[in-house]
């Protein structure tokens, strides 16, 4: 599967972001076991936004920086 990787633009913030909270689609969760909230895209990549955590990541699955989610797109 295609990634794309940090940093990244308005348009892939708020993308990536959508994709987060969609609904129906498992977020990106913290890698801080003892944290485990759901990530925020900034330019330079995924951000824990609980305070004093740290945890970032700098990847994303390629489409959801690409493409706004539509709950259409995936039913069966």
């Amino acid at each position: 599967m295609e990634h794309s990787k940090a940093p990244w633009t308005k348009n892939q913030i708020n993308c990536l972001n959508q994709w987060q909270s969609c609904g129906f689609f498992h977020p990106f969760t913290c890698g801080n076991p003892n944290c485990r909230a759901d990530l925020v895209a900034t330019e330079n990549g995924w951000k824990c936004p609980v305070e004093g955590c740290g945890y970032t990541q700098d990847w994303a699955h390629g489409f959801m920086a690409k493409y706004e989610p539509k709950k259409t797109n995936w039913a069966s």
